[in-house]
Formats: structure tokens, C-alpha cells, sequence
């Protein structure tokens, strides 16, 4: 069959729709992977192995590790603690602005610090450690929080719904903290864990400029700090 000019300027047109529709499905397919990254919800590749974590049977899947095979007291020795970074490398997240974010890094180092001055013997370089210590915030997003016991109150139960309706939920800050410690000589895995902590409520749904502040973020730092402490406690007691 020949083909007429209108017939291929028809094709061409047809074939460079197709062509722009399939980099917008692409485009879409990986803004919502990066999204859930952010979120939390999607593995970001910091830790070495997400499929061997367990989950502790209290934390409501919110806590999950896994420690390696022969761990005893010894595995930890000299620790040196790496700076607490964001993952992936300056990453933006939603919820917290970057001066909140490097506050919160702080104020986690400083509770990393305090927690291994009182456990073992910390160092300046991983060239004088017999462990590493690497922590990363790896995602926020916000959460629905759970009923409280006044939310069952009647006056509540008559204007929560209202409130919920005209200026949206209740929105909690969640942030996902994930930890590595690893020999410093063979840079085996001896123990990784994945967080996921609640912060305090920072306002509504339909707020134009959700934010939390650090205020907002101590229950995240006081979670994420009680259970490692309680992390290193075992891997300490680990083989006596």
C-alpha cells in the first residue's frame, strides 16, 4: 500500500504521542518510587540486607534487626560513631525543613555518644575501631495518630468529625531511622536495624505548610534512643 503524506504525518504524530505518553508513565513510576523512599515505605538500600531483618514481636513491625551469626560481647570493641547522615545523600523530605533535619542529627549524635561512652570505648577513626557505628534518617512522612482515651469523650466524638472534615486529620510526624554496625577490619555486618518512630501531632491535613518542629520530634529521638540502648545492651551480653 502507498503511503500518502497526510498518512505518515498521521503515523509520525501517533508514534511521538506514544513516545511522550511513555516518558510521562516513566517519569510518574519513578517520582512515586522516590516518594516512597522518602516515606519510609520503600527499602533504601543503606542497610546491606533488608529481607533477613525480623521484626520484634512488640513493636508492631515498627522495629525490625537482624544480628549476625557468632556475635559474642566481644564483636563491638572500639567503636567509632560516623556522622549521622540523611539517606539518600541530601535528600530532601517532606515534613522537616533542613535546619529541623540537622538539629535532629544532632541531638541523635549526641544520644549515640552518650549511650557507647557508657558501653564501650569510643575513638576518633575507624582506622583505631574494631567497629563502626553508621546511623541514617531515611524517611518521613506523616501518619494518622492513634485514638487517645479523651478522643472517645463525647464532645469529642461530636466535633472531631467535624474538624476532620473542614480542616482535615490530625497528622503526626513519622520518621525511619536505620542503623549499621560493621567490622571495621573485615566490614562484615554484625547488626542492623530498621526504626520507625512517631513524633508528635504538627497540625492537619489541609494545611498549606505542614512542618514539624524539633519540639515535635523529641518522642522520635526518646523511641529511636531506648531501643538502641537496648540494642547494644544484647549484643553485649551476646555469648556470655
Amino acid at each position: 500500500m502507498k503511503t500518502t503524506p497526510l498518512l505518515a504525518l498521521a503515523l509520525f504524530v501517533c508514534g511521538m504521542s506514544a513516545a511522550a505518553a511513555q516518558d510521562v508513565a516513566q517519569a510518574a513510576a519513578t517520582t512515586d518510587a522516590t516518594a516512597n523512599v522518602l516515606a519510609g515505605t520503600t527499602p533504601t538500600k543503606f542497610l546491606n540486607n533488608y529481607t533477613r531483618l525480623t521484626p520484634s514481636l512488640s513493636s508492631n513491625n515498627d522495629f525490625q534487626s537482624y544480628t549476625a551469626v557468632g556475635v559474642s560481647a566481644r564483636s563491638l570493641g572500639r567503636v567509632v560513631i560516623m556522622p549521622i547522615i540523611t539517606f539518600p545523600e541530601n535528600a530532601t523530605f517532606p515534613y522537616i525543613d533542613r535546619a529541623t533535619m540537622a538539629e535532629l542529627q544532632s541531638e541523635l549524635m549526641a544520644e549515640v555518644n552518650k549511650v557507647m561512652q557508657d558501653k564501650s570505648i569510643v575513638v576518633a577513626t575507624p582506622d583505631q575501631a574494631d567497629s563502626i557505628i553508621q546511623l541514617a534518617v531515611t524517611g518521613v512522612t506523616a501518619v494518622e495518630p492513634d485514638r487517645r482515651p479523651r478522643d472517645y469523650l463525647p464532645f469529642r466524638l461530636i466535633t472531631r468529625p467535624i474538624k476532620d472534615a473542614t480542616m482535615g486529620k490530625e497528622q503526626e510526624i513519622r520518621v525511619t531511622l536505620e542503623l549499621r554496625i560493621r567490622n571495621a577490619k573485615t566490614n562484615q555486618t554484625i547488626f542492623e536495624s530498621l526504626t520507625r518512630a512517631n513524633g508528635k501531632t504538627m497540625g492537619r491535613a489541609d494545611e498549606s505548610n505542614l512542618r514539624a518542629d524539633i519540639k515535635e520530634l523529641d518522642p522520635v529521638l526518646d523511641t529511636w534512643t531506648a531501643q538502641f540502648r537496648k540494642s547494644i545492651a544484647t549484643l553485649q551480653a551476646a555469648g556470655k
